[in-house]
């Protein structure tokens, strides 16, 4: 039967029979809450369930956390309600049940529960009348004594303790047995490993953080449920430390439903370029193509790929997953909704909202209500400085300096354009690296040697024949070489930190003594990069520091919270 049909109606209807005319004002109150928090269908359920193990005289004892005492005391019969304990009065918000049976009717018991869970659980999933609150069922053995008897934390309360005065799950006879456990999962702490052969079902949506809360540049995020194991990100620490082996060893050696890249940075998509052990690996399709372009994913794993599309959702197995397009360095970043149609899940990923992309647009795509909101914390500035920011700065480094020298990311395509733009405007050549072409290509709107003005292509380092011959068939005259370089009245070059060699004989054509390198990168880089930086200056170049962050700030993240109102709030991407 479908208990969740008519929920609030029948409900009702056994309490009213079992009160037989008598006026209590507190049953009404406690049904109002139990409606109002859509919790009636737990009580038919349980109706239901303690019913049978009466009818089969299946000996229980249970203990009601936060259980409605009025309705209990009249629902229950005619099974024994001294049976039951109510420890605390139903606020409206939690409800819980802890259930001890007799071990000998393990089996028995196992089967009826879990054709009672599949039963109510399908019906919550299609009709969403439990809305935002999720059960958890499991069974579990209790061993003679502690080892194995978990001790489950409410509120940071224990609620299953071993001493005599304080168990009420506690066989008294000591023998092994056999209970299970019916309350909301985020409130659940278990303090001993529970017996994993005494799992039913795991129908509730979870999250487990294997990398990225106390770190920045590493993050890994597990969502479990209905069956399926979803990773969220796949990256490479940037800073390994004497954990990151071990962790990076157990993604390799897990199987998942599926993966989910949110953007191409090292640090949430580096483990690509090995076989991961999953049916399907979901990206953005410009994510897959720069990947693909800087050999960055291994064979196997393009295979698997998947694209997905801002706002165009998709299901792995029951899981429904929305991907929403973000602002962040690296383009076509986006954040990531996961639901069940109960409990929703919100991973940021990496974003910002001083970019180029409308950030009241994303907000606006959001949802109004989260359960769990992973949100990324990278920097606790109050306010970011904008793209246009950095492009009016730009311009007058620019205006006073005829040799600029560009160190940036090539997938920070925001970044890209605002340094052309403030070439455009200050009358200066941009010139770029293959690889930088190679990524631009992807975008029409996006400044290359091919179609844009003042914006050229130079190798900085010898090709091959071959290679030189297709890039000058492919861009025609966009391709110039060191010579015409040096006779520029302005340019600004694009450069890496593998090019020093490359600048040393450009001194040797043209005097650099008044050049300046812009460095537009995270700060964090600058250790690796020493003795890059340290050779620019001794060519007599200055380095600047000009960049805005790829990463939220205070305001944006107070924006994502005030328009999701998240129960639960975790940070990752953080050292906070």
């Amino acid at each position: 039967m479908n208990v969740f049909e008519y929920a609030d109606e029948r409900l009702w209807e056994i309490i009213a029979e079992k009160r037989k005319g008598e006026e209590n004002g507190k049953v009404e109150e406690e049904f109002s809450a139990l409606r109002k928090a859509h919790h009636t269908p737990i009580l038919l359920f349980l109706y239901d369930l303690l019913g049978e193990l009466n009818d089969r005289e299946i000996p229980f004892a249970a203990n009601g956390h936060y259980f409605p005492q009025e309705i209990v005391k009249r629902i229950f019969q005619p099974v024994d309600t001294t049976a039951i304990i109510m420890e605390k009065p139903y606020d409206g918000k939690k409800l819980s049940l802890y259930l001890e049976v007799e071990s000998g009717r393990k089996e028995e018991v196992i089967e009826l529960l879990r054709n009672r869970y599949e039963n109510v659980y399908r019906s919550a999933y299609y009709v969403e009348k439990l809305r935002r609150y999720i059960v958890n069922l499991g069974a579990y053995y209790v061993s003679r004594g502690a080892t194995k008897k978990p001790l489950v934390e409410v509120d940071g309360e224990i609620c299953l303790q071993k001493d005599s005065d304080k168990s009420f799950l506690q066989n008294k006879d000591a023998e092994e047995g056999f209970y299970f456990v019916l309350l909301p999962r985020k409130n659940i702490r278990f303090a001993y490993k529970r017996i994993p052969d005494g799992r039913i079902f795991d129908r509730e949506l979870g999250y487990t953080i294997l990398r990225g809360a106390d770190k920045i540049g590493e993050n890994l995020i597990e969502v479990t449920g209905y069956g399926e194991r979803i990773l969220l990100e796949c990256g490479r620490a940037l800073f390994p430390d004497e954990g990151t082996e071990r962790t990076e060893r157990y993604v390799a050696g897990e199987r998942y439903s599926a993966v989910i890249v949110t953007h191409a940075h090292e640090d949430h998509c580096g483990l690509l370029d090995s076989p991961i052990a999953a049916e399907k690996i979901y990206m953005g399709e410009q994510t897959f193509l720069m990947l693909r372009d800087r050999g960055r994913i291994c064979m196997e794993n393009e295979k698997k790929v998947a694209f997905m599309r801002s706002e165009e959702p998709f299901f792995i197995g029951e899981i429904r997953v929305l991907p929403h397009l973000c602002d962040h360095s690296a383009a076509d970043s986006y954040m990531i909704e996961l639901s069940d149609g109960v409990k929703t899940i919100l991973y940021t990923g990496d974003f910002r909202n001083n970019g180029r992309k409308s950030f009241p647009t994303l907000i606006k795509r959001l949802p109004d209500k989260v359960d769990v909101l992973i949100c990324e914390r990278t920097m606790d500035k109050p306010n970011n400085h904008s793209e246009w920011d950095l492009e009016n700065e730009a311009v007058a480094i620019m205006q006073k300096h005829r040799e600029i020298f560009l160190l940036q990311s090539v997938l920070n395509v925001d970044r890209l354009v605002s340094f052309y733009r403030a070439c455009i405007r200050t009358g200066t050549k941009y010139l770029m690296t293959p690889l930088q072409a190679q990524t631009t290509r992807h975008w029409e709107k996006v400044p290359n040697p091919k179609g844009y003005a003042d914006c050229y292509l130079y190798l900085p380092r010898k090709a091959e024949e071959k290679t030189h011959k297709y890039l000058k068939d492919k861009y025609g005259e966009k391709l110039i070489g060191r010579e015409k370089i040096a006779a520029m009245d302005r340019f600004a070059m694009s450069v890496s930190t593998g090019m020093l060699d490359y600048l040393v004989k450009l001194a040797e054509k043209r005097d650099l003594s008044n050049a300046v390198l812009i460095y537009s990168l995270w700060s964090g880089y600058k250790e690796k990069m020493e003795a890059f930086l340290s050779g620019v200056e001794k060519l007599g170049i200055r380095v600047v520091d000009l960049h805005v962050s790829g990463h939220a700030d205070k305001e944006a993240i107070r924006a994502i919270i005030s328009k999701t109102n998240p129960t639960e709030i975790r940070y990752v991407h953080t050292e906070a």
